[in-house]
């Protein structure tokens, strides 16, 4: 695989919104490793994200640290933030995608629901290609295979709009034999060079058959070994989200809350279009620990640990789109010096099935006494994501405690967070983190106010916080 010039400056990256350059060369092996500067830096007390790619790779992968130093008497907690981000040049072509759709028609989705459920499906066997492959699902009080799996051509789209057309609102929410019978379609059938995905509609609780979330997200898990992604779309007031998102988060795909049945088509054509422009499959951080060195916490992301190594699956990565990866370590604390944290590769397969991989310089940070080298290495990007992530806890906090009825223990978390929020604004600067704390603000007074659990209202306020919680995890 070739490789960048041998002595290059990582720039500016855009998206990311840099501040320190960094250098990286090749051994001659086809390692890279970081250097020291030249004499002259531009700016050195600007501290940078290192971006790495090869010139042929279908992704870049930025890594850092939230500080090159960490104080002798903290708790020794680094943050470190990897995003992985398809690159939108990549010249691949499109993959073919096999999809099992799989649709509520409990008696509750009858009326605009149930039209804009047949809608979407129609407008997703409308948007595949001639060669994907499509299963029809539904769920009532049992799940029915509507349309087994079929190759799109005329007579396939033709076979699936007829039965989109006839699916009524009737019954009880069988969701996990849905869900199941959906999955096994796509696991049986199936290609290896498929990208492959359950995309699943509800806007209710399951109250037929297995009903245990543990039990179902649990199947999503195995599924998601298996090369199959499951994707949630829950819609309007009632569903329960806490089991929507963790079938996402344990299924590697999206979770979306539909709040407006209207919004369905274009949510649904927002999926299929990410599954269509996707470079990048089984995409996998792994970090070699250095000795001593903990884990502490991976949001919002499942990942599994043996002996030194940690691996973060991600899923499918489409062009232009970046999964967001915050790390928590803790260090075994030192009087001063230089601490090793990891070695990290982004392991992943291209639309063409080949094993890529980009190999990433070792990360270090120091010990010192002296808080103005912390300030002054703090990367304000890092900052940003650990602030979201922070912000997206105190929403499930809140959540929680509003839940209880103990609207006084919110108001506190909330009261707390902001001091914290501002003073992070006020250090570090910039506009994402004054957003930030004028949300918690606007959490603040949406606690105030907050109606009557018993009311759509009250749903409508504990999705939405979910899922901004959520976003704030993934991305």
């Amino acid at each position: 695989m070739a490789r960048l010039p041998l002595l290059l400056a990582v720039g500016a990256l855009a998206l990311i919104g840099c501040t320190r350059t960094v250098y990286v060369v090749d051994d001659g092996h086809g390692n890279l490793r970081e250097i020291d500067p030249p004499d002259d830096p531009a700016d050195p007390d600007e501290p940078e994200l290192v971006a790495v790619s090869d010139d042929d790779d279908l992704v870049i992968v930025d890594v850092a640290t939230e500080s090159d130093y960490v104080l002798v008497d903290d708790d020794a907690t680094v943050y470190v933030l990897v995003d992985v981000t398809g690159r939108d040049d990549a010249p691949v072509e499109r993959a073919p995608v096999t999809v099992a759709l799989v649709v509520d028609r409990s008696g509750s989705m009858e009326g605009p629901k149930m039209d804009a459920a047949r809608a979407a499906a129609a407008s997703l066997v409308d948007e595949l290609e001639d060669g994907d492959a499509v299963t029809l699902v539904s769920y009532a009080s049992d799940a029915t295979l509507e349309v087994p799996l079929t190759r799109l051509d005329r007579r396939g789209r033709a076979a699936l709009l007829r039965a989109i057309e006839r699916l009524t609102a009737v019954g009880g929410t069988d969701l996990g034999g849905g869900l199941a019978l959906g999955a096994s379609e796509v696991v049986r059938g199936h290609r290896p060079s498929d990208l492959a995905r359950v995309i699943l509609i509800s806007d209710g609780r399951p109250t037929v058959g297995e009903s245990d979330p543990n039990a179902l997200v649990d199947l999503a898990d195995r599924w998601f070994d298996e090369g199959v992604s499951v994707t949630t779309m829950g819609v309007g007031y009632d569903y329960n989200e806490d089991l929507m998102t963790s079938l996402a988060v344990y299924g590697g795909g999206n979770y979306y809350y539909v709040e407006d049945p209207r919004d369905m088509v274009s949510t649904l054509d927002r999926e299929v279009r990410g599954i269509g422009h996707t470079v990048a499959r089984d995409v996998t951080l792994s970090l070699a620990l250095a000795p001593g060195v903990e884990v502490r916490e991976v949001f919002g992301y499942r990942h599994e640990q043996r002996g030194r190594e940690v691996r973060v699956p991600m899923s499918a990565l489409a062009a232009g789109a970046t999964r967001r990866v915050l790390v928590a370590l803790s260090v075994p604390p030192r009087e001063r010096g230089a601490a090793p944290l990891f070695d990290a590769q982004v392991a992943y397969r291209g639309p063409d099935e080949r094993a890529r991989r980009v190999d990433l310089p070792g990360k270090k940070v120091s010990f010192t006494r002296d808080p103005r080298l912390v300030a002054r290495t703090e990367r304000r990007p890092v900052v940003e994501k650990v602030e979201r992530v922070r912000n997206a806890v105190l929403r499930e906090q809140v959540m929680a405690r509003l839940d209880r009825g103990d609207r006084a223990a919110a108001e506190a978390l909330v009261a707390r967070r902001l001091e914290e929020s501002r003073r992070a604004s006020a250090r570090v600067g910039g506009a994402v983190l004054a957003k930030e704390a004028d949300e918690v603000e606007a959490l603040s007074d949406k606690v105030r106010a907050a109606p009557a659990p018993a009311t759509d209202a009250y749903r409508h306020l504990r999705k939405s916080e979910k899922a901004r919680a959520f976003d704030a995890l993934m991305y």
